[in-house]
């Protein structure tokens, strides 16, 4: 519960955060933030040195389809990563980000079972560097959820870790 002595601590589109959160809730929410930021910038870049894109998910913001002000609002990936870390230092980082972000996305994996395979939202379908389906649903969902954990959780957990601060225990 949010005590009259805590305030909220930032505001954040998207993540895994809910649009407003105490101290708590913001330091232990980073460890897959930042890698999901960077392969986005990475992904909408790519296509203009090789002509395809690196990972997908990316591709509405080369379509013309879809207005120019449409396509920017998405620039927010390229900023947030700053503000999360801006966050981090002044609040520190807590050791366990790493399991809350591991259950995050364990929780929003099944549901993205349920939409349509063509979105493959999440990657629940197909893996997004060699586009195959690893077994039934629940053994595809754990593979992904390893190697979100293995790939990028993990490494940005440790590095997190090691250049921040525990948090204060306040209040």
């Amino acid at each position: 519960m949010l005590e009259s002595s805590e305030e909220p601590s930032k505001f954040h589109i998207g993540g895994c955060d809910t649009l407003w959160r105490i101290r708590d809730w913001n330091r232990e929410c980073h460890a897959g933030e930042y890698n999901s930021f960077y392969h986005w910038g990475l992904d909408v870049f790519w296509p203009v040195f090789t002509g395809h894109h690196l990972l997908g998910g990316t591709e509405y913001m080369w379509d013309t389809r879809y207005p120019l002000w449409i396509r920017l609002l998405s620039s927010f990936h390229l900023v947030l990563p700053l503000v999360l870390l801006w966050a981090i230092r002044i609040l520190g980082y807590d050791r366990r980000a790493l399991a809350l972000q591991t259950a995050i996305v364990a929780a929003v994996l099944i549901p993205s079972r349920f939409l349509s395979p063509q979105l493959n939202m999440n990657y629940a379908f197909r893996d997004p560097l060699l586009h195959r389906t690893w077994g039934p649903a629940p053994v595809h969902l754990a593979v992904i959820l390893a190697g979100c954990v293995a790939i990028f959780f993990w490494p940005t957990h440790l590095v997190l870790m090691r250049t921040f601060l525990r948090p204060s225990r306040t209040g």
